[in-house]
């Protein structure tokens, strides 16, 4: 039994009503409280987005005019292509000798090829008038008496011998060991090759190598190096040699079957088997052909050397892709 208090029966259904009214009004104070709180925080992220926006429009992206590649005018090409030749030294002393065609000679109007070469490469550096190119035809001289110890700056014309194989050298040249230790070889002026040729069908098909030969005649004119060809083998002490004056001369005795080849500057032998009609007896052997290159020479410890070489080289090379140098060469070999 519920007690009662003064006698009044408690109305439990009207306090409870009260009460649940009470909390039916605070929770919808706090939704509204909440609502307006998320209200206020839409406006503001609103507010922050307008902002950002009238920004963005108010800034404008700014983009750089690309203007087209124009095509470089034909003289701007040819500035790029080939820049003015400067010479690193303003004028050049050159030495050379006599009888030695057809690269060096006194007696036609060049000089000889070499001499051409040089002439025109110094013209093409500027230079010419400056210079000088001196016949001195002491060649035992030339190295050590005039351009070590002398005012000539460049020497020429002179085989490279086979520095890279020093060992050799020293053993079998002392000299040209000597050269290569204490020059420095400018680019070329000439490189050929020395061909090795014998009867047609002989031994095309079984001598592919030098040591082949071994024990065979073989041709060479005199006032030739045989560096190379011992160099590949090929000594006094396993096969002979026959050095007559001229390489027709050795041409010759190989068609009358005295020698068993001939080794010579390619580019002559084949111009004098034209000439004697010899092409459908005599064949050169491919494989064994021999690179020889001829060049100007500057002392290695001479002061201004290395800017002689540089300076000489440059007018080189111009000839070369000018296409001169092929019509001085051309020219030359014709008449030899």
């Amino acid at each position: 039994m519920i007690p009662r208090a003064n006698g009044i029966a408690p109305q439990f259904d009207q306090v409870i009503a009260e009460q649940t009214n009470a909390e039916e009004a605070q929770t919808e104070q706090a939704n509204a409280e909440e609502a307006q709180a998320e209200q206020a925080n839409a406006e503001e992220a609103l507010t922050e987005l307008t902002n950002a926006e009238e920004a963005e429009v108010a800034t404008p992206v700014v983009v750089e005019e690309t203007k087209p590649p124009q095509e470089p005018s034909p003289q701007a090409v040819i500035a790029t292509a080939a820049p003015a030749l400067t010479p690193a030294v303003d004028r050049l002393k050159l030495l050379t000798a006599s009888g030695l065609p057809p690269f060096a000679d006194k007696s036609p109007r060049v000089g000889g090829m070499a001499t051409e070469l040089a002439n025109r490469s110094l013209e093409k550096l500027g230079i010419k008038e400056a210079s000088r190119i001196v016949f001195i035809d002491d060649r035992d001289s030339h190295l050590q008496d005039l351009l070590i110890d002398r005012s000539f700056d460049l020497g020429f014309p002179w085989f490279r011998p086979a520095c890279e194989q020093m060992a050799l050298l020293e053993e079998m040249s002392p000299k040209d060991a000597w050269l290569c230790k204490n020059f420095s070889f400018l680019e070329p002026f000439y490189e050929f090759v020395y061909g090795f040729f014998v009867p047609i069908g002989e031994y095309s098909q079984s001598r592919t190598t030098f040591l082949d030969f071994s024990e065979s005649r073989i041709c060479r004119p005199s006032g030739s190096s045989m560096l190379d060809l011992a160099f590949n083998g090929l000594t006094e002490g396993n096969a002979t040699f026959v050095r007559p004056e001229t390489l027709i001369e050795c041409l010759m005795i190989l068609k009358d079957g005295e020698v068993d080849a001939v080794s010579g500057e390619a580019f002559e032998t084949e111009n004098l088997l034209a000439e004697l009609g010899l092409f459908e007896e005599i064949e050169e052997l491919p494989n064994l052909g021999l690179l020889q290159t001829i060049h100007a020479v500057a002392p290695n410890e001479k002061p201004g050397s290395d800017d002689a070489l540089a300076t000489m080289n440059k007018g080189l090379i111009e000839l070369k892709i000018s296409g001169e140098w092929f019509r001085i060469v051309g020219r030359h070999l014709a008449k030899n």
